[in-house]
């Protein structure tokens, strides 16, 4: 069966087709769609008028890509900025009323449910492992202990909502930095379990760590250091030099100041990784396992 997930996320919509075979408990890679949206530009508290009709737009393409890849069933997701907006409910509305598709709203807990099984199928974990999915509107922090979720906490601490409030200077000035990391220290009581936890690796899925990708080379994993070492020359950089670096994605240059440095926070914190790794798979993943697994 052809299938199709969309996940309407905080910055961007991401379409995944595939095609699911439900006897051999498996799926195919059909087709991937972004598109940059940037539903949450102006913060988590309402949907721009502009904001919303990009989302249309990307919406009506993505449907278009559905009936010309024959999609017999799709399922869309919304998560952070849906969530949050106090006039989400409006664009829903026209979402039913243009696409004819009704759009499953998820907490930030079943968002980390969904990722981390999409990650336990993909990345053999053993011992402490953090899983971080670091989105546009929340970040999800998630305990693995050999395969098997121990602790999982959403944040509203995503790159949009860091870029709304910061208002840094390129390249972040000193300041910049202490007033950030103190902005993300505010998060601590929300994390207090994450946070007692002693993770060896960290893995990382979504914006950051595409980026981190792209400009290290795809390996099974980096030592603390290299992450470290890019980390900090990526983030005392002007936009300028970040877009000719190799690597660096041209779409991600600008945000992935705010993007980069929520890593580095959270590698400030757990001193015990050493080592990183990246995962392809996240919340669409997910979503597709739990359809294999159930009866079509």
């Amino acid at each position: 069966m052809r299938y199709a997930v969309i996940d309407l996320g905080s910055n961007t919509f991401h379409l995944l087709i595939v095609q699911l075979d439900f006897n051999a408990r498996s799926y195919q890679l059909i087709f991937r769609k972004r598109v940059y949206v940037y539903l949450s530009a102006g913060g988590l508290e309402a949907i721009s008028q502009s904001a919303a009709f990009r989302g249309m737009q990307a919406l009506l393409q993505l449907q278009s890509l559905c009936r010309a890849f024959e999609v017999e069933e799709q399922r869309l997701i919304g998560t952070s900025m849906l969530r949050s907006a106090s006039n989400a409910d409006a664009f829903l509305r026209q979402v039913k009323d243009r696409c004819g598709w009704d759009v499953e709203l998820i907490s930030g807990q079943r968002e980390a449910q969904l990722i981390h099984k999409a990650i336990k199928s993909e990345v053999k974990m053993s011992g402490e492992n953090l899983i971080l999915d670091v989105g546009g509107g929340s970040v999800e922090f998630i305990i693995d202990v050999n395969g098997q979720l121990v602790e999982a906490v959403s944040v509203q601490q995503g790159i949009s909502v860091l870029r709304a409030w910061w208002g840094r200077q390129d390249p972040p000035s000193e300041q910049d930095v202490s007033r950030a990391t103190t902005w993300l220290d505010g998060f601590k009581s929300q994390l207090q379990d994450i946070l007692r936890a002693q993770p060896v690796t960290l893995v990382g899925a979504s914006g950051p760590f595409e980026i981190l990708s792209d400009m290290m080379g795809p390996k099974n994993s980096y030592e603390r250091w290299e992450v470290l070492s890019l980390l900090d020359k990526v983030l005392t950089s002007s936009l300028s030099d970040r877009s000719d670096m190799p690597g660096m994605p041209k779409s991600r240059a600008d945000m992935s100041i705010e993007s980069l440095f929520i890593v580095r926070w959270v590698l400030d914190r757990f001193p015990s990784i050493t080592q990183v790794s990246v995962a392809m798979g996240t919340l669409k993943e997910g979503v597709i396992l739990e359809r294999i697994f159930k009866l079509p």
